[in-house]
């Protein structure tokens, strides 16, 4: 399909990891808004924390120091959704990425066929990396959050085959970390 592509928001996601019994553990949200990009109801669904760039994440970031408005986007969307304050993650940033893509038609005097893109990115961020607080217990006493195994991802219903994707390539990233590999 020919035309423009107009990049529409870009996602940033922590992905909490936590070794229980020698069996690593991804730290997921079950969805409670009802609205999403893919215009139905993903409410109950489990996903990413996380959340998308707004302009005041990168208010006051020096030229260039990205990654500073990256890591205010994880603080934020850790603290509101999970309860969770982001102490440390990896340095320099890992980032691991997926996309969407929709085409349609511009509405003005060209009719121009545009596609917009949708960017998703990943991080794997350590246990030791975060800090409870007491809204994290209440969110895992309701079953808002709950830590899976990769093998367990085949056994819950996760919002969206980019969101899965994302959390699989934030197992493969932690391992390599493991490993000393990243």
């Amino acid at each position: 399909r020919g035309g423009r592509a107009v990049a529409t928001g870009i996602g940033i996601f922590g992905l909490v990891f936590k070794e229980e019994g020698g069996t690593v553990k991804a730290l997921l949200r079950r969805r409670l808004e009802r609205d999403s990009l893919y215009q139905q109801d993903l409410s109950g669904r489990w996903e990413l924390v996380g959340g998308g760039m707004e302009r005041v994440h990168f208010q006051e970031v020096p030229r260039g120091e990205y990654q500073e408005a990256i890591w205010r986007t994880l603080r934020q969307e850790l603290m509101e959704e999970a309860g969770l304050e982001l102490l440390y993650g990896l340095n320099p940033l890992a980032l691991f990425p997926a996309f969407l893509q929709r085409g349609y038609t511009d509405r003005g005097e060209s009719h121009e066929e545009r596609l917009t893109i949708d960017l998703a990115f990943v991080t794997p961020l350590a246990w030791a990396g975060v800090k409870e607080t007491d809204e994290f217990q209440r969110k895992m006493e309701r079953g808002e959050l709950h830590f899976f195994s990769k093998e367990e991802l085949n056994t819950i219903e996760i919002v969206s085959p980019r969101t899965k994707f994302l959390i699989e390539r934030g197992f493969d990233a932690y391992s390599l970390k493991r490993w000393g590999m990243v």
